[in-house]
């Protein structure tokens, strides 16, 4: 056997055994589990809020992240053109010596 058929062998649905709602059900009462009264108001209140702040959270995140992550480019870009400049100016640097010198061999007799 498959391991594939055999997972769908044990996680096929099936009907619990009779009378099983009834004992859980007695069981949660006997041991004090079910609230005296309760209101379909006060679960769904707490469900939206909490996907509210989730989705806040998310929201927050997304935002901090694309922000640090354009700070993090800019900052990049600057160095990268920092380390340019200073190449450039080393270049310019070691050509003016190099005509410094040309001119000196040439003016010198």
């Amino acid at each position: 056997m498959r391991l594939d058929d055999a997972l769908k062998a044990v996680l096929q649905k099936s009907d619990p055994p009779q009378g099983f709602v009834d004992r859980v059900m007695a069981r949660i009462e006997a041991e004090g589990h079910l609230p005296e009264q309760q209101t379909a108001e006060v679960v769904p209140s707490r469900n939206r809020w909490s996907r509210g702040l989730a989705a806040a959270a998310a929201f927050a995140t997304l935002v901090i992240g694309a922000g640090m992550y354009q700070l993090h480019e800019r900052q990049s870009e600057r160095i990268e053109g920092l380390r340019a400049r200073q190449e450039v100016l080393l270049a310019i640097s070691i050509a003016s010596e190099k005509t410094n010198a040309a001119r000196e061999a040439v003016l010198e007799p």
